[in-house]
C-alpha cells in the first residue's frame, strides 16, 4: 500500500533543447530546506505463510506479543546505545523501519539487511558490519524513542517507548 521515502532534496528536470538543436540539458534545482515525505504506492506481497516468518503474517503475532522488547537503551563506553535488536529478528516481512528520538516523528530510516533466503532461516544476520541493530547517541540524552515498522503487506504499525521502560544491563 504506502510505504514512506524521504525526498533527498534534489528535484532534476530535464531542460528543454536549444534552438540551434543542442543536447537538452539537466537543471539542478537547490536543495529543499527540510525534505518532505514521500508516499510511495506499493502493493502488498504475497502473505502466505511459509514456516520461514518472512511475511507480515507470520510476524506480526510475535512482535505484538514481544512488543515491550523491540528496542533497548543501553549505556556504555560514555554513550547511549539504542539496540533495535528485536525488530531486526523479524525484518523479513517488513519494508521498512524508522525511528524518532525525544518527541521527533519517527522519520529517520533504519536500514535493514536484505532477507538472506539463501538460507534455511531467512531472518539469519549475516552482514553485521553494514547493518548494525543500533544507533549511538551522547550518554543520557535519549529519553523516548518513536518507531514506526511498516510491514509488507502495506500496513504500519508505531509503538513509543520511554526510557526508564527499556533501559538494559
Amino acid at each position: 500500500m504506502f510505504g514512506l521515502l524521504i525526498t533527498v532534496g534534489l528535484i532534476f528536470a530535464l531542460a528543454a533543447s536549444s534552438q540551434d538543436g543542442d543536447a537538452p540539458m539537466l537543471a539542478v534545482a537547490a536543495p529543499e530546506a527540510t525534505p518532505e515525505p514521500v508516499i510511495e504506492t506499493r502493493a502488498p506481497e504475497d502473505q502466505t505463510p511459509t514456516g520461514k516468518f518472512t511475511t507480515a503474517t507470520e510476524i506480526k503475532p510475535i512482535l505484538e506479543m514481544t512488543k515491550a522488547q523491540w528496542i533497548g537503551i543501553r549505556e556504555f563506553n560514555g554513550q547511549d546505545l539504542v539496540y533495535f535488536t528485536q525488530l531486526f529478528s523479524w525484518r523479513c516481512g517488513m519494508w521498512g523501519m524508522h525511528y524518532g528520538l525525544n518527541g521527533a516523528d519517527p522519520v529517520t530510516p533504519m536500514p535493514l539487511e536484505p532477507c538472506n533466503t539463501e538460507y534455511a532461516q531467512p531472518n539469519v544476520m549475516v552482514d553485521i558490519e553494514n547493518f548494525l541493530p543500533y544507533i549511538v547517541q551522547p550518554l543520557g540524552s535519549v529519553e523516548q524513542v518513536i518507531v514506526r515498522v511498516t510491514f509488507d503487506d502495506g500496513t504500519s504499525q508505531t509503538e513509543s517507548f520511554e526510557r526508564g521502560n527499556v533501559r538494559i544491563p
